[in-house]
């Protein structure tokens, strides 16, 4: 698995994305082992409700704090203080202060945190059947 380069547009530099659980999915998906694993219980119903109710349990708190550092979160978007969060789920769902995301006024907005990545289309790239 290669690590993702992306360009920066607020800092003008290329960056590498963080992924969380990076060392999980290398094995998973790059050793034999991983590979069998994944296949046999990681993709299975079992596992991702068994993961939830871990991640839901108020010891799985002690991720929310290391999660943000590691990801550059800004914890002064957060309606609420980090120690609030009882669960590393609880934190996925946190309320922002309303002037953390604003929505810009551009006919297109993308509603959600993350990255959108484009392609410009011209008519040369559409071909005709």
């Amino acid at each position: 698995m290669k690590s993702i380069r992306y360009f920066n547009r607020h800092t003008g530099t290329h960056e590498t994305e963080e992924i969380y659980g990076e060392p999980f999915l290398r094995w998973a998906y790059g050793n034999p082992m991983g590979k069998l694993s994944l296949h046999a219980f990681v993709k299975r119903p079992a596992f991702s409700k068994w993961y939830g109710w871990r991640m839901s349990k108020p010891e799985s708190a002690a991720r929310v704090e290391p999660f943000v550092r590691k990801y550059g979160l800004d914890p002064d978007d957060f309606a609420d203080p980090l120690p609030s969060f009882r669960s590393f789920n609880e934190f996925f769902y946190r309320k922002l202060k309303p002037a953390a995301r604003p929505i810009d006024s551009a006919p297109v907005v993308f509603p959600a945190d993350g990255r959108h990545l484009g392609f410009p289309i011209s008519r040369r790239s559409i071909r005709s059947s």
